[in-house]
């Protein structure tokens, strides 16, 4: 599922991959939406948006033997108000 989260709102994200070949040890991404930041010891994605939006990153995660698991995630940034913080979490299942 899309991550949602709103402009100028908390947002915190718990990104997991399902694979047989983990446990993952660093994560890559190919672009962050403006405003929140990627742990690659974690995976997770924090911070506050800036820019609403439609951002469409690619994630990668390696075991300790180098092999990948690779998904693509949606965020949508929304322009309006949520009267609190988000937070979501994804699997990345069979990969």
């Amino acid at each position: 599922p899309p991550f949602e989260a709103y402009w100028a709102t908390c947002f915190s994200s718990n990104f997991e991959v399902a694979w047989t070949g983990g446990p993952f040890s660093l994560f890559t991404t190919t672009s962050v939406p403006p405003g929140l930041t990627f742990d690659p010891m974690t995976g997770a994605f924090d911070g506050t948006p800036t820019v609403p939006g439609t951002y469409t990153p690619n994630v990668e995660a390696f075991n300790e033997c180098g092999n990948a698991a690779s998904v693509g995630l949606t965020f949508y940034i929304l322009d309006g108000c949520s009267g609190g913080s988000s937070s979501s979490s994804s699997s990345g299942g069979g990969y």
